[in-house]
């Protein structure tokens, strides 16, 4: 594999309020990397091997050629639960199921669907804690995750895949290699077979978004309480 050279990628998203994510402003960039290598986007340890139900091989195993980076700015600090409802929150307990490649929602309603991918996972839900009922298998979405560059490509500015050096890949490359779109301080990779409780918004289409990050996502710390998986403050709403 030859090394690879890449060119700072500055973004710049100005955001409307988000449906599944609330109020916020965004600019991503690209970090800058010399060898990029296969990351476990959990411990940043390679992995071994991880296959999902349709048996194919997890990208926690695939080579990532660059870092997306985003970052945020607050309305309200999403540290706080009750921050983070809307008229269309659901609080809900899940299992997850599967945890599949990132995708560009392309034409829904929310202002981010165009720029930025979300990471669908198939969970099923057990109980409705707040809000409106969902019960069953339910594909919720997820901001950021990883993206094959062949799709990127056609999602990004033609100048920006250029200073990335994307067009340079060959097409096996991208056909192989992921650009990975996060946020150091958000990103929270839920483990399929686990189970959580999430905050969730619904859009017009009926998609359900996971709000902000892993600040929606929640752990039982005992009984009936639960806590944050990032900053370990209780849930309440």
């Amino acid at each position: 594999m030859k090394k690879i050279l890449l060119v700072p990628l500055s973004l710049i998203l100005l955001l409307s309020g988000s449906l599944w994510s609330g109020s916020q402003k965004s600019h991503v960039n690209a970090q800058n990397a010399e060898t990029p290598q296969a990351q476990n986007t959990n411990t940043g340890e390679i992995s071994n091997s991880d296959l999902t139900e349709n048996n194919q091989i997890s990208t926690s195993i695939q080579e990532v050629y660059a870092d997306v980076n985003a970052e945020y700015s607050w309305a309200k600090d999403p540290s706080f639960s009750k921050n983070l409802i809307q008229d269309n929150t659901s609080i809900v307990k899940i299992k997850t199921l599967c945890v599949n490649d990132a995708e560009f929602l392309v034409g829904t309603t929310d202002p981010r669907g165009d720029n930025r991918p979300y990471t669908p996972i198939l969970v099923e839900i057990s109980e409705t804690l707040y809000g409106d009922k969902l019960q069953g298998k339910v594909t919720l979405y997820q901001s950021g995750g990883k993206v094959l560059i062949r799709d990127a490509i056609k999602h990004l500015p033609p100048e920006k895949s250029q200073k990335m050096g994307l067009n340079e890949l060959t097409a096996q490359e991208q056909g192989s290699m992921y650009l990975h779109f996060g946020n150091e301080e958000t990103d929270y990779d839920l483990i399929e077979n686990h189970d959580y409780v999430v905050m969730v918004n619904r859009s017009k289409e009926n998609l359900y978004g996971i709000a902000s990050g892993g600040y929606g996502v929640f752990e039982a710390a005992d009984g009936k309480n639960y806590k944050n998986v990032i900053t370990g403050n209780p849930l309440e709403f």
